[in-house]
């Protein structure tokens, strides 16, 4: 049944519209997949394109008809070799490019036009004065403060894949290590394994609820099955940031945004045997401290699981009056430590701002000014200004 299912998938890909012929000329003929069809279209006008929006099982006879077409045929994909394999294994010849396409980096018209060795197409550099934008969590993101506090521990957090890995990034700096869904809490216990015996900063896992529900929940099975120690931190935000905000088996929405049965994450670490499970509220500053200072110390040698639960700004962008700074700024530079987009600093005084557009009024910044700089707008005054 599975081989006749196949069969019958490779006859309709090589007549399925989501494969589609472009022809322009005769001379070069591209196949190309995906974001890099935009590319190639825009940096070869007159080339013949084979488009393919179903890459297995490729359509063999349609691509050895355009290869037929053309007098040289050529694969453009971005940072790897795997399509251009899989058409010359289908028996036609692949031209090699006059310069070979970059294996790393993000694909771009410019630099198609130069492994075909066109001209390089005119762009100017970017100037020296122009500010940096390096990727940030959101104002008011309710990760922002678990991380702030994880590198004020010095913690060794293995992070895992979501919108949170953005708390390996300066200023917070807080996460030492990413590989996949889920591995984050694999990997602290093999830290901790490896550490065992030994005086060593903290080890922390880090991961989000989607992703816990996708694979964590195995990993931190095994870890108590192996009486594995160390800390767990679920980032609960109750939805899947990165991607979209679809929703998942912790906030009870599938992916059609269906109501579902919403698991009790609480109650299914407490099922696992997990005897210190702890529920946080990640925008109170000393209760996110205080939880990390407990599970990371006291508790030595035992496993422990903070769920630090908010919902992401994005689901809900409630706008409370904003922060502003007043004249008792020391210019210490603490709340910009936060890597909050809301806040910047004046480059020579180091006084610190607060973009009233951008703040949310989520009172993080102001938990951290030890002199009283930030304050909150009245309502009405708030308003106004926004």
């Amino acid at each position: 049944m599975q081989l006749e299912r196949i069969a019958a998938l490779e006859q309709w890909a090589e007549s399925c519209d989501f494969n589609r012929v472009e022809v322009r000329g005769g001379d070069v003929g591209v196949i190309c997949a995906g974001a890099a069809y935009q590319h190639v279209v825009e940096a070869l006008p007159d080339a013949s394109v084979l488009k393919l929006g179903l890459t297995w099982p490729l359509p063999k006879h349609k691509i050895a008809d355009f290869a037929a077409g053309v007098e040289k045929l050529y694969v453009v994909e971005e940072g790897s070799e795997y399509l251009t394999s899989a058409v010359a294994a289908t028996g036609v010849a692949v031209s090699e490019f006059p310069a070979p396409l970059p294996r790393d980096g993000e694909l771009s018209p410019g630099l198609i036009e130069c492994a075909f060795g066109l001209e390089e197409p005119a762009h100017a550099e970017v100037p020296d004065d122009v500010p940096v934008r390096p990727p940030a969590l959101c104002a008011g993101c309710p990760h922002r403060l678990v991380f702030k506090e994880l590198s004020r521990i010095k913690a060794i957090v293995t992070g895992d894949i979501g919108c949170y890995t953005l708390g390996a990034l300066p200023p917070l700096s807080s996460m030492d290590i990413c590989l996949d869904m889920g591995a984050s809490v694999s990997m602290s216990h093999g830290f901790e394994l490896a550490l065992a015996g030994t005086e060593h900063r903290p080890v922390v896992a880090v991961i989000g609820d989607s992703t816990f529900g996708h694979s964590g929940l195995s990993s931190l099975i095994t870890t108590v099955y192996n009486r594995g120690a160390g800390t767990v931190c679920i980032l609960d935000n109750r939805t899947t940031a990165m991607t979209g905000r679809q929703g998942n088996p912790f906030n009870g929405v599938t992916l059609q945004n269906r109501e579902s049965r919403e698991l009790d994450l609480m109650g299914v670490l407490k099922s696992l045997g997990i005897e210190n499970v702890s529920l946080v509220n990640p925008h109170d500053a000393k209760a996110v401290r205080n939880a990390l200072k407990v599970a990371t110390k006291d508790q030595a040698g035992e496993l422990s699981v903070i769920v630090f639960k908010a919902p992401c700004v994005l689901l809900h962008r409630e706008r409370k009056p904003y922060f502003f700074v007043n004249g008792n700024c020391r210019s210490c530079g603490v709340c910009t430590s936060l890597g909050c987009p809301a806040i910047s600093k004046d480059v020579e005084s180091g006084i610190a701002s607060i973009d009233a557009n951008q703040c949310i009024g989520c009172n993080q910044c102001a938990q951290y000014c030890a002199f009283g700089a930030i304050e909150q707008m009245p309502a009405a005054s708030a308003e106004a200004v926004r």
